[in-house]
């Protein structure tokens, strides 16, 4: 389960305007933390305590962890990344009702 923290800041319509997709394409093994919250189109990272100038909206941190909120081992981390997480394109939109 990928876990995101500290988005900063508010995510006004003005922050998002024009901005290019930062994840465009699927991937089904190898997918890190960092993957997960691109795929969410969270592509700005900053910092918990920047300097007044450098304040922006962005990722913190994030965390790929066990459903118990462990951290996984490295075998564990690899089975998620490779077996449990995938990220898929347009998913969600334009699918047909069954």
């Amino acid at each position: 389960m990928g876990v995101v923290h500290g988005l900063r800041g508010p995510l006004a319509a003005a922050d998002r305007a024009g901005a290019a997709l930062c994840s465009t394409v699927q991937k089904f093994s190898g997918v890190t933390r960092i993957d997960v919250a691109q795929a969410m189109d969270i592509c700005q990272s900053t910092t918990a305590n920047p300097p007044l100038s450098q304040k922006k909206w962005g990722l913190i941190s994030a965390t790929q962890r066990l459903a118990d909120g462990r951290v996984p081992n490295a075998a564990d981390l690899s089975n998620i990344q490779s077996w449990q997480n995938a990220i898929l394109k347009n998913y969600g939109t334009g699918g047909m009702p069954c």
